[in-house]
């Protein structure tokens, strides 16, 4: 989000938009079982088809197989063109590396050791291109946030081809607490983060320390579960010899009675009986020992998998938080004049900063756009409840509509900021998700004076009604 009354610019549409339909085709193969594979082929011959199956899952690392499809399985295969299939077998390498070497390079990031705001204490900076990033978060999840930092403003740079104010830098600021980030903002502004046109800044706040204290409190369980588990193991080891030591003991005291004549071969024979049905009971208990072993283990991965999710859930809402904000800046600082910054209107510039917060890279593709199911559910539930604004009103709407300053505005925030990108969404599949500058025109009849209905119609190639009918059939399916 914006500070109030500052203008922050967005008038390109990301020219592969929601990845395009023609860069992200693989082989298909479809099954007699109608099932369906997409991937790269490999290899085939009239026994086989060796395939590279990709499985691309939102907002997460792509996933590959290589498996081996029997001839007679196949119903039909859609096939890449020679130079395509090369194209994307050579993508998902890229990407499968990039995969490898990340926490390798994550790990390698540069921090200098700097005074925090104010003298409290001392924080990290890391200089890059594009930006500062000072955080007085720890150094591994400063670390983390540089990198992914970098490479998002390198993906952008990339893709529009940024010549503007090349020795420009953008200023990062994250707290480790929202209770410091709302002492430096102030509580007039309630949104968690916000970029600061008039000083450069980006600021935003998290509860960081807090994650912190929760990892901390799930790894002492962790290690408490280990000590046991440790424990348990040790002690089913020594059940098992020493059950298979007395057997032994019990079996050559048996073969020595009868050698003495103490026992008959019958008694023997009875005293061994026995000892089979004690060796039993004992293997029971053995098993429920095992069994118990194995639900430790399995808490032990649980505990793994929370500490995981706990570290994966915080990194992961900052930094969408972060490209928000931080697509605000590089757009206001790098793409555009101070004019063009200026006649951007509020729809614009906070509709596209929400299509690309959730946009992740994979190799060197920057993926955008997704429709996010949570966003789509809250704009329905908008939509049925006759909350959503009329285009009209939304097209005027200045910034002010976007902040939340207090509990009364949230609706008002969340209804503006759902349909501004609900309407950049529906423009740019219109469009086809090519049009590389695609609000470019528009703005520049903005900056001319024209009437910003009329402008919009030019844009979009329909009536104000028509659009507003159409984007809202489309999130109300």
């Amino acid at each position: 989000m914006r500070c109030l009354g500052l203008a922050v610019v967005i008038s390109a549409l990301l020219a592969t938009g929601v990845i395009a339909e023609e860069s992200s085709k693989l082989d298909v193969i479809i099954r007699k079982n109608k099932t369906r594979i997409e991937g790269v082929i490999l290899s085939e011959d009239d026994q086989q088809i060796r395939f590279l199956a990709v499985m691309r899952r939102k907002h997460k690392r792509t996933l590959t197989m290589e498996i081996n499809i029997a001839r007679s399985e196949v119903a039909r295969v859609e096939r890449l063109s020679v130079a395509l299939r090369a194209q994307r077998l050579a993508e998902i390498r890229e990407i499968k590396s990039q995969q490898v070497s990340e926490a390798k390079a994550i790990r390698t990031i540069k921090l200098k050791d700097v005074p925090w705001l104010g003298g409290r204490g001392r924080g990290n900076k890391f200089t890059s291109k594009r930006f500062e990033l000072y955080s007085n978060a720890q150094a591994d999840f400063t670390r983390r946030m540089a990198y992914k930092l970098e490479q998002i403003f390198a993906a952008y740079e990339r893709h529009f081809a940024v010549s503007r104010n090349r020795s420009g830098k953008v200023r990062i600021y994250v707290f480790n607490t929202s209770a410091e980030y709302y002492g430096v903002i102030g509580r007039q502004i309630q949104n968690p983060a916000v970029y600061v046109a008039s000083r450069n800044l980006v600021l935003a706040g998290t509860d960081l320390a807090k994650m912190r204290e929760q990892v901390i409190l799930v790894r002492r369980k962790h290690t408490a579960l280990k000590v046991k588990i440790a424990a348990e193991t040790r002690s089913l080891n020594r059940r098992k010899t020493e059950v298979e030591r007395k057997k032994e003991q019990y079996r050559k005291e048996a073969e020595a009675s009868v050698r003495a004549g103490k026992a008959t071969r019958q008694e023997a024979l009875d005293f061994w009986s026995r000892v089979k049905k004690w060796e039993a009971e004992q293997k029971k208990a053995i098993y429920k020992h095992k069994k118990y072993l194995t639900s430790l283990k399995s808490r032990s991965g649980q505990i793994d998998r929370q500490n995981e999710h706990l570290v994966r859930q915080y990194a992961g809402s900052l930094i969408r938080m972060l490209y928000h904000e931080a697509f605000h800046a590089f757009l206001n600082n790098f793409l555009f004049t101070k004019e063009q910054v200026n006649t951007v209107p509020a729809w614009i510039n906070e509709g596209m900063a929400q299509f690309f917060e959730n946009s992740f890279i994979e190799g060197t593709t920057l993926r955008i756009g997704t429709m996010d199911k949570q966003r789509v559910a809250k704009l329905r539930s908008f939509i049925r409840s006759g909350s959503v604004v009329p285009l009209r009103n939304l097209l005027a709407a200045g910034s002010e509509k976007f902040i939340v300053s207090n509990a009364l505005d949230l609706e008002q925030s969340n209804v503006h900021y759902l349909q501004s990108w609900a309407v950049v969404y529906y423009l740019s599949m219109r469009r086809g998700a090519k049009g590389g500058n695609l609000f470019g025109p528009y703005v520049s009849r903005l900056a001319r004076g024209e009437d910003p209905a009329r402008a919009f119609g030019v844009l979009s190639g329909q009536t104000l009604e028509q659009v507003d009918r159409a984007w809202r059939e489309l999130f109300s399916r």
